[in-house]
């Protein structure tokens, strides 16, 4: 299998993302019309073939639909359009590549087994999640049964509301049983290439070798930074015979690599100190509003701030210390709090309990049609406490709930920060004690009794005025003047930018900042709302300066330093391919030195290393596996250390940090092992890490898949 073997030549990559249904691509009609004939309208390439953007934008469609059903009163921002974006392309991918290469080998999920995760043997984590018993809070299989069931016949004579929520809900189902499916199949072809993962006895040997027998002598080093990089500046015609012949280093998944200086727009004491003013203004009509709510409607940047209680210690400092114990109607401030000042106005004040302790007749529906059998039998029985029914012999008589028979209906102690509906909490709470209160929950019908409570607590009801400090535009305009000469700079030092961005982050003179952009990025890391930056690099060339972007109040210039690709372009990795040529040839003339020292100090390591000034350190018990002193993690030394025998001197060696030559004094192996399983595990658990994360992208890489999304800016 063509994937199977392009997972053993990948390292750690992109793990999948198990998420939504492949539905409206399997059933549907839309493979045949996916495709493009035009790069200027695709938005995707898979085995060469171009998706045409118009597919995609009609599959965009409905994720964004099926959003707004589960989220009717979200709204829709930069991250969520990322998100969905996100969906959109996993479903591409699901349908015309995972899909078909777990099809291809042979994988299925079938109706028994997506019932057996849902109600069987082996449930799913998340419908055992959703769908718990109301009493002992364990998963139910007859919950997720009726569940399902209510959306075998859809009701005839439902209220627009009473739909919209049906259509919601079903919906919501329809796409977990789908990714519940999804992540099956995904698991089972995880599985298939892990189980084939087979560990010879000799390679356990030498692996066990490699851990466990220990070296001992000494290493010389000369580093490359200790030499100058002027003074071994590749030519163009070293680069392109050093590219033509390790193209294969740079093969990597698609990467943008920038740096982006950054100026904010930070408000001045003057800014300030005109906002202050301007709220001060306000004091006046705040203090003799009759309409709190619709002043601060009017005023505030929180349009929806209502007038809330506060305990004690629970506003900020300077408005609790002056509010708590004033009269009502006082208006305090403008403080600063977090970055807004606030003015507060105190309307009046309550003495309520923290905690209630409740005991309830619960009636729950568990279908539509008992929805008003339920809530008539509530009212029934309400009428027999009001006659004087004993509560507690009534909840164990008719409450839903089986363990009222037993508990009589004891609900606990409920706080108003229980996620609850508001209305629920209010009854609870106004209920007189030792009294009873109909109220009504998400869950159902109650009849409530408060029998213990907390001691009460002052509260005071506070409507609050808030405006966040911002940069006047005299401000921003000196902030984009600054980025603006700054990309004019940066730009005029043509191939020099680089430099130009390194000197401005070592002095502290600019902020600077760096990324790792994949094409699916739609946003800086440390920045929100960079979907422009981001567009801009991933269509830039390499050493290119952009123009400067703007984020709220933040003015950035992008720099593009690398690009990745499966096969790059000498010219998108440029600067790593320079810096490799001057590797090699400091490396050439490092090799030289060493050798001519070592025959000059006839082979004895520390005369030659301090001759040369090279760095000289003892080896003391170490394994090739293991680190090496002062170096870390160095393939090379490790590879040829492994090799020697005590009393060897290693020809120079070229590494990632400089050119080491290493003496051996000792070589102590490790005794034979009679059960190499401790290590044969190592093995298995390092090579299956490393092709668990390799699998989704070296499926990518078989299936030629290019992502041109950023060409698109809604997506």
């Amino acid at each position: 299998m063509a994937v199977i073997g392009n997972i053993r030549k990948r390292g750690t990559l992109l793990l999948v993302v198990i998420g939504l249904s492949m539905v409206a691509f399997i059933l549907g009609e839309f493979l045949p019309r996916i495709f493009s004939e035009s790069s200027d309208t695709g938005i995707a390439s898979i085995n060469g073939t171009e998706v045409h953007v118009n597919s995609f934008t009609e599959l965009y469609s409905g994720v964004v639909l099926d959003w707004q059903y589960a989220n009717p009163d979200a709204e829709m921002n930069e991250d969520t359009r990322t998100q969905l974006s996100g969906q959109t392309w996993k479903k591409l991918l699901d349908s015309l590549v995972f899909y078909k290469e777990y099809r291809n080998a042979g994988l299925r999920v079938s109706v028994a087994e997506l019932e057996d995760m849902l109600t069987g043997r082996t449930v799913h984590p998340l419908i055992q999640q959703y769908f718990p018993d109301p009493t002992t809070q364990q998963f139910s299989p007859d919950a997720v049964r009726r569940f399902a069931n209510q959306f075998a016949n859809v009701p005839a004579d439902m209220e627009p509301e009473q739909a919209k929520s049906f259509y919601q809900a079903q919906t919501q189902w329809a796409q977990l049983q789908e990714g519940i499916k999804d992540e099956r199949l995904s698991s089972k072809y995880f599985n298939l290439v892990r189980n084939g993962i087979y560990a010879p006895a000799k390679l356990v040997e030498n692996f066990y070798h490699q851990s466990a027998d220990m070296y001992s002598g000494a290493f010389a080093m000369l580093s490359y930074f200790s030499v100058p990089d002027s003074s071994f500046e590749p030519s163009e015609s070293e680069m392109k015979s050093y590219f033509s012949k390790n193209s294969w280093k740079f093969k990597r998944n698609p990467g943008w690599r920038m740096q982006y200086a950054v100026f904010e727009a930070l408000p001045t004491a003057s800014d300030s100190a005109a906002l202050r003013n301007e709220l001060l203004s306000l004091i006046p009509e705040f203090n003799s509003t009759e309409s709190d709510s619709l002043f601060v409607m009017s005023n505030s940047e929180n349009k929806e701030d209502e007038p809330s209680y506060f305990k004690e210690n629970t506003l900020p400092a300077a408005l609790d210390s002056s509010l708590f114990s004033a009269i009502n109607g006082k208006v305090v401030g403008p403080v600063i709090h977090n970055g807004q000042f606030i003015v507060g106005k105190k309307i009046e004040e309550k003495f309520e309990s923290d905690s209630l302790f409740l005991h309830h007749i619960f009636f729950q529906p568990t279908t539509e049609a008992e929805v008003e059998t339920k809530k008539a039998k509530r009212d029934s029985v309400l009428k027999l406490l009001e006659a004087g029914a004993d509560f507690f012999a009534l909840a164990a008589q008719f409450s839903d709930i089986p363990s009222a028979a037993e508990d009589s209906g004891k609900l606990n102690w409920i706080t108003r920060a229980m996620p609850e509906a508001p209305s629920f909490l209010d009854s609870a709470f106004l209920t007189p004690s030792r009294k009873f209160i109909a109220a009504n929950s998400t869950g159902g019908y109650h009849i409530l009794k408060q029998t213990k409570y907390t001691k009460p607590k002052k509260q005071v009801l506070v409507a609050q005025l808030t405006r966040t400090i911002e940069p006047s535009k005299e401000t921003r305009d000196a902030a984009f003047s600054k980025a603006s000469d700054f990309s004019s700079k940066a730009n005029a030092k043509g191939e020099k930018a680089k430099a130009y961005f390194d000197e401005s982050r070592s002095t502290g003179m600019v902020r600077i900042e760096y990324d790792m952009l994949k094409s699916a990025s739609r946003r800086l890391r440390t920045l929100p709302e960079t979907g422009e930056v981001v567009r801009w690099a991933l269509g830039a060339k390499v050493g290119e300066v952009s123009q400067v972007f703007t984020s709220n109040n933040t003015f950035i210039v992008g720099f593009l330093e690398q690009k990745d690709s499966f096969s790059p372009e000498m010219a998108d990795v440029i600067n790593e391919v320079r810096e490799e040529v001057r590797k090699e040839k400091k490396a050439a003339e490092m090799t030289s030195k060493l050798q001519e020292a070592l025959a000059k100090n006839k082979n004895d390591l520390n005369l030659a290393a301090t001759s040369l000034g090279a760095m000289y350190t003892p080896l003391n018990g170490i394994s090739p596996n293991g680190s090496i002193p002062g170096l870390g993690m160095e393939p090379k030394f490790s590879g040829v250390m492994s090799g020697m025998k005590a009393g060897q001197i290693s020809k120079p060696i070229q590494g990632s940090y400089g050119v080491y030559v290493i003496q051996l004094s000792q070589v102590v192996p490790a005794a034979k092992s009679s059960d190499n399983s401790l290590y044969k595990n190592q093995w298995k658990s390092q090579v299956l890490g490393s092709i668990t994360q390799a699998i989704p992208a070296a499926i990518e890489d078989v299936y030629e898949v290019r992502d041109w999304r950023y060409k698109f800016g809604s997506y």
